[in-house]
């Protein structure tokens, strides 16, 4: 059995078929014509070489190959002297330079040198990379094209790693002159452009060219191919970019766990967590019933039922009365911040001792992801990072299991202790997304007004100065009239193509920009185009004459 899998080099093929003893059994597996490539000019040249005779001083293995023009073949009545007589006024001068061993250890010290400096990444697999550029389905011919130039370069993997070597020695030194480095250096937007811009000029050189040509082993590579081969560039350039920002983000992420904020444990804390923790149990118990009052008399909906029963038979072990809670509750006063948020009839939803401490254990952990650092580091992703650590959570998880008894049901042991497993992992999920979205919306108001962010009078009211007497809408409404017409300055050109899209004052009608040729109604002061209300510039004289209302307030 032989697999074209991995093969790369010329006569690889041949070289496998040629070992088999017997053409019976023998089968050829993932084969690809691609990897039928000639042998390279250095090898057929040699073959055609004249064989040059042994000497007994070995000077033979010195004297460096001729071509077949330069070597003669001896006679039978030449002896070697004869020979080597004939040809040395042909062949090339051989200098005391070309046979120095330390000249050729010392180029074969700086070609290791340059090998090992270019190695790629250990966690870098190229063929994995490869692979995931590979079309699942082709439709076009381009995407055909492509895939079968990264076939290629799967079944030529010697070449693609020298390649993938030579980026990558690149890449590393492009990054390293245009980002800056050290502990206290501070990356910006225009570091990330000139690196971009850097590997652009990279793949339109004439060096990265001959480097495309030497993978796909033509003179002339195809559009796909350079196409094939910036994929691979590109995917190298990710790993580049991850690999320098790996320390950044450890360390981020060290900072951010010792700046957690931790609750404090006093009395009125327990309270609101308790009032929020019966909260959330009482609104997804009421969401549960609520299904099951739609989907009662529905045909085949009882597994559904059931499950939905089983579901709220569980989240009632996490409640109890509040007469029951006054008297057997260790922790009293937490239940009088929950008789000061509810009214003179009661009815909110208290919950167990037991579920209230495993509701202050979710918190303390939730307080501990949701800090600024994090927030700085995650951003929108904040609640994503928090739900993903909190859900993955085993001893948190532990907890909240031992909360809960199993229901008594008909069904084995195996497929009853399954379905509770099942029930107790679902209200896990549910509980945690009621509590983090809360949590992560309160935590969104105390960073704002921590940043101390105020929006300025200007965006709160919106206001629009008018261009004539330098008044807005509101103070001119009172006479009826419109704004006058100026010419606008350079800075205010400037400013309403910066602002075209945030239409302050639109009209009534068409919704577009009130500037010249409208009127303002005296009644709700909202601008009309006098076009749009059907009036001409004539009637303008009129309108400032007397009060004007729009349709709107002439029908109220």
């Amino acid at each position: 059995m032989i697999d074209c899998r991995h093969m790369s080099i010329p006569g690889q093929l041949s070289v496998a078929v040629g070992r088999a003893t017997e053409k019976k059994g023998l089968r050829v597996l993932n084969f690809d014509a691609n990897i039928l490539t000639s042998q390279p000019e250095v090898v057929t040249d040699f073959y055609d070489l004249n064989a040059v005779p042994v000497t007994q001083d070995l000077t033979c293995c010195r004297q460096r190959v001729c071509t077949p023009a330069i070597v003669t073949e001896p006679d039978d009545g030449d002896t070697v002297d004869t020979v080597l007589s004939s040809n040395e006024d042909e062949a090339p001068a051989i200098s005391d330079e070309d046979d120095d061993d330390a000249s050729d250890v010392e180029l074969l010290s700086d070609v290791l040198q340059a090998e090992e400096q270019a190695i790629l990444p250990a966690d870098f697999d190229l063929t994995k990379e490869i692979e995931g550029e590979l079309y699942s389905d082709p439709i076009t011919a381009q995407q055909t094209s492509l895939n079968n130039d990264l076939k290629f370069m799967l079944c030529h993997l010697g070449p693609s790693t020298r390649f993938a070597q030579k980026i990558w020695q690149q890449l590393l030194t492009a990054f390293q002159s245009e980002f800056p480095t050290g502990q206290d250096a501070k990356v910006q937007n225009k570091h990330a452009t000139k690196f971009y811009s850097t590997v652009a000029e990279l793949v339109s050189s004439d060096t990265y060219k001959g480097h495309v040509r030497q993978l796909f082993s033509t003179q002339n590579p195809s559009e796909t191919q350079y196409i094939s081969a910036w994929l691979l560039v590109c995917r190298l350039r990710g790993k580049v970019l991850h690999d320098a920002t790996r320390n950044l983000t450890d360390h981020a992420n060290q900072a951010a766990a010792s700046s957690s904020n931790h609750f404090d444990g006093s009395t009125s804390g327990r309270g609101v967590i308790r009032y929020i923790a019966g909260w959330c149990a009482a609104t997804t118990i009421y969401r549960k019933k609520k299904t099951i009052t739609r989907n009662l008399y529905k045909t085949d909906t009882r597994p559904l039922i059931r499950k939905l029963s089983l579901e709220i038979e569980h989240l009632e072990q996490l409640t109890d009365s509040e007469a029951n809670l006054t008297e057997t509750s260790d922790d009293k006063g937490s239940l009088c911040v929950i008789q000061r948020k509810q009214n003179l009839r009661g009815g909110l939803t208290h919950v167990t001792d037991a579920a209230n401490i495993f509701f202050t254990e979710l918190d303390s952990t939730i307080r501990g992801l949701e800090t600024k650092e994090y927030t700085n580091l995650y951003g929108k992703d904040l609640y994503t990072f928090v739900e993903q650590k909190i859900s993955s959570n085993e001893v948190l998880f532990q907890h909240w299991s031992d909360l809960f008894t199993p229901s008594t049901s008909t069904d084995s042991d195996d497929d009853a202790a399954f379905q509770h497993l099942s029930i107790l992992q679902s209200l896990f999920h549910e509980i945690l997304d009621k509590y983090i979205r809360m949590s992560s919306a309160q935590f969104r108001k105390e960073y704002v007004r921590s940043t101390k962010e105020k929006k300025t009078e200007a965006h709160r009211k919106q206001i629009r100065m008018s261009k004539g007497d330098k008044t807005h809408p509101e103070q001119a409404s009172t006479s009826g009239k419109r704004p006058q017409a100026t010419k606008p300055t350079a800075a205010k050109v400037k400013s309403q193509k910066r602002n075209k899209k945030s239409v302050k004052w639109p009209c009534g009608l068409c919704g577009k920009e009130c500037a010249d040729g409208c009127v303002c109604c005296d009644g709700c002061d909202a601008w009309y185009h006098l076009d749009c209300i059907g009036l001409d510039d004539s009637a303008t004289h009129e309108l400032e004459q007397e009060e004007w209302f729009c349709a709107t307030c002439n029908n109220s």
